[in-house]
């Protein structure tokens, strides 16, 4: 057995965004064909739950390849995406160039307060390195009465899969090493007006 004595787990924002880049810019071009089926179950409830309806301006806040803006505009709602990763712009640009995708960082977006009705997030949230700095910037862009809606997986004791991954770094790495920040429990809950 592994000991992690001495390892510095101090939680480094900056790296976990590095992190992140660089394996999204790595998956891109085989997303859709791999993991978007995993992840399009959750984007009708997601719409559903931000309210997103015909002339609905929303941003799809980490948007990937576009599959989340591509389900609001099929609603005729407007939908913006913004992502980090270029290579996952380039593959939702080449599958839907009818739609706007911008590179951006959700920890600090690009478009004035309050322009948008809903921001949503499909399981992109808990990708960011500072989740409660990404959701503050959504609260920002978002309309008085605007809807935030996103998806996460559910914790390691209710999903099989996280549990048996966050088993395998507690018996052969470094448990703190996964851990990021936790979303500030005033923006967890049941959905609420902002």
């Amino acid at each position: 057995m592994r000991s992690n004595a001495g390892m510095n787990t101090t939680f480094d924002p900056e790296a976990v965004r590095t992190f992140e880049h660089a394996g999204w810019q790595r998956a891109a071009a085989q997303y859709d064909a791999k993991f978007a089926r995993a992840s399009a179950q959750f984007v009708e409830p997601l719409l559903d739950a931000a309210g997103v309806a015909a002339g609905t301006k929303v941003l799809d806040l980490c948007c990937g390849t576009g599959l989340v803006a591509a389900a609001a505009a099929r609603r005729r709602a407007v939908p913006t995406g913004v992502d980090f990763s270029s290579a996952m712009l380039i593959q939702a640009r080449r599958a839907r160039p009818y739609l706007r995708f911008d590179e951006g960082d959700a920890e600090a977006l690009a478009y004035p307060s309050w322009s948008f009705d809903a921001v949503v997030a499909n399981l992109g949230i808990h990708h960011v390195s500072r989740p409660g700095k990404a959701v503050a910037e959504a609260l920002r862009v978002l309309r008085p009465g605007g809807r935030l809606a996103f998806t996460t997986w559910a914790t390691p004791a209710d999903n099989v899969a996280w549990r048996l991954l966050f088993d395998a770094i507690r018996a052969h790495g470094d448990i703190a090493a996964a851990q990021t920040h936790r979303l500030p429990a005033a923006i967890s809950g049941p959905p609420r007006r902002c």
